[in-house]
């Protein structure tokens, strides 16, 4: 959308393909063939997404996974400091997930794990003024929590006793690579996966 603004600076260009424009983000696609095209070097995050790319004539494209900050995360497997205040008051082992409460999760999937009495489920990363990023409903077993500072993520990871990763299967999620995906993976911690189409092999 800010191809102009961009395209004016004079600079090397890097295209980062880093979703599929589908969906919300379908307005990207009118632009991508003139991006691509001007661009100097372009990448893209998940191997699927070479579909949107590769009827572009360009001279290469490269897959470079999205990843993650080893160095914040390192320390996430064993838990930071004291048990965060607004976690809930439960024995039960918490079930993590830190993001949008957008329409690309499952919350059928959500509401079943919470109905399973096994986990207190912690979602953290809702908008109160933006109803397309804080969908929600209300369940004993589940806490959900506005948006945190990034530099407070690896803090609340350290608190999970297993991480979710609930997606809704549908074209968006066909394509999509989260940065937290490996976050938890550095944790070393357990993740409950729905509808991820990446995985640690898909690494370079």
């Amino acid at each position: 959308r800010l191809y102009l603004e961009i395209f004016n600076i004079k600079s090397k260009k890097i295209f980062d393909l880093i979703d599929a424009p589908v969906d919300e983000f379908k307005c990207w696609k009118s632009n991508l063939p003139i991006c691509v095209k001007n661009s100097d070097f372009v990448i893209y995050s998940h191997p699927n997404l070479i579909k949107y790319l590769q009827d572009i004539q360009y001279k290469e494209h490269h897959y470079i996974s999205n990843a993650c900050d080893y160095q914040s995360f390192k320390n996430t497997n064993k838990r930071i400091g004291n048990r965060p205040y607004d976690f809930p008051n439960t024995d039960k082992p918490i079930l993590g997930y830190y993001g949008a409460f957008s329409y690309w999760l499952d919350y059928d999937i959500i509401k079943r794990y919470a109905d399973s009495n096994k986990y207190h489920i912690v979602m953290i990363g809702g908008l109160i003024d933006n109803t397309i990023y804080n969908i929600r409903f209300v369940h004993p077993n589940i806490t959900w929590l506005n948006h945190k500072p990034y530099d407070e993520i690896p803090y609340y990871l350290s608190w999970f006793d297993k991480c979710f990763l609930p997606f809704k299967k549908c074209e968006l999620t066909d394509y999509v690579n989260p940065c937290k995906y490996w976050e938890y993976l550095i944790s070393g911690k357990n993740i409950i996966t729905h509808n991820l189409s990446i995985n640690s092999s898909n690494i370079i």
